[in-house]
C-alpha cells in the first residue's frame, strides 16, 4: 500500500502485431509450439504435468527448422529459413539470467530475433548461452531492431504467442512500436 501510495506515474512503449497488443514478446514457430504446449497442461494433475514436460523436451530434442519467412525491417527485405522468429517490445540485453531482460520499456524500438538453428538440441544449446548471458555469440541466432517489421509466408495463417497467449493470425503479421503509449505506476524511487 505505501509503495502504491508513493507511486509515480511514468509512460512505456506498447508493441502490437496486426491489431494486438501486446508488452513483452511476439513468438512464432518452436516458440509458440511451447506456448501451445505448456497451455494444454494448465490444470491436469501433477503427473500428467511431468509427463507433459518429458514429452516436451522431447519435442525440443527432435525439433528441425522449418519457417521459410520473408522478414521485411528497415526496408530491407529477405528471405529467412528459421527455427523461431521472436518480437520483442523493446530490447533485450544480454547478462546472465533464466529469463531475458530488457533494460529500458521506452526505447521506441522493436528487436526481432531469428533463430536459424537446424535441430533442437542446438536450440537447447542456446537456451543455455542465454542463461550464461552469452546469447549473442551464437552465429545462428540473428538479431536486430526497428520500429515496424513484416513478416510473410507462403502459408495463409500461423500460431502466435503473444506475452505467452496463442492466437492464429493471418499473413503478412505486421509488427509496431507504439512509443510511451501506456501510463504505468512504479515505484518513486525509479521514475
Amino acid at each position: 500500500a505505501h509503495a502504491l501510495a508513493n507511486a509515480e506515474v511514468t509512460a512505456i512503449d506498447v508493441a502490437m502485431v496486426q491489431d494486438r497488443v501486446f508488452l513483452c514478446q511476439s513468438m512464432i514457430g518452436l516458440g509458440s509450439e511451447i506456448t501451445e504446449h505448456r497451455q494444454r497442461l494448465r490444470g491436469r494433475p501433477l503427473g500428467e504435468q511431468l509427463a507433459g514436460y518429458s514429452s516436451l523436451l522431447s519435442h525440443l530434442w527432435q525439433a528441425r527448422r522449418g519457417l521459410s519467412l520473408v522478414v521485411e525491417n528497415a526496408n530491407e527485405k529477405r528471405f529467412v529459413r528459421a527455427m523461431s522468429l521472436i518480437v520483442s517490445n523493446n530490447c533485450y540485453a544480454e547478462r546472465p539470467s533464466l529469463m531475458l531482460h530488457r533494460p529500458r520499456l521506452n526505447q521506441g524500438c522493436l528487436g526481432l530475433y531469428i533463430s536459424k538453428h537446424r535441430r533442437g538440441p542446438a536450440v537447447l544449446g542456446a537456451l543455455f548461452k542465454a542463461a550464461l548471458g552469452r546469447w549473442r555469440s551464437d552465429p545462428d541466432i540473428e538479431d536486430t531492431r526497428g520500429r515496424s517489421i513484416v513478416v510473410d509466408s507462403f502459408l495463409p495463417r500461423i500460431k502466435v504467442s503473444n506475452d505467452g497467449e496463442l492466437e492464429t493470425l493471418t499473413f503478412p503479421l505486421t509488427y509496431a512500436i507504439r512509443p510511451l503509449a501506456l501510463q504505468v505506476l512504479v515505484p518513486a524511487s525509479n521514475a
